[in-house]
């Protein structure tokens, strides 16, 4: 994969903790923030194995017809919206 450069600005408190976490890790501060980004991006891109657990159930619930909808329409008008 290719790697791009990008420039952030964090505040003098913030690059203080995360330095003293990297320290804390025995990690460089690039190495940290690196791998913490790729961690946070790996989540965002895959649904974790709890939600597509719970999704599956759900749908399997709608195929059985187990579950019942109510228009958004019918709730305004109960709502008096």
């Amino acid at each position: 994969m290719e790697k791009v450069r990008k420039l952030i600005d964090l505040d003098k408190e913030t690059l203080e903790i995360l330095n003293a976490e990297a320290k804390n890790q025995n990690r460089s501060l690039k190495n940290l923030l690196e791998s913490t980004l790729q961690n946070e991006a790996q989540k965002l891109a895959t649904p974790s194995p709890k939600y597509q657990k719970m999704m599956d159930e759900m749908l399997e619930r709608v195929s059985k017809g187990d579950v019942e909808f109510t228009p958004v329409s019918e709730i305004k008008k109960q709502y008096g919206l």
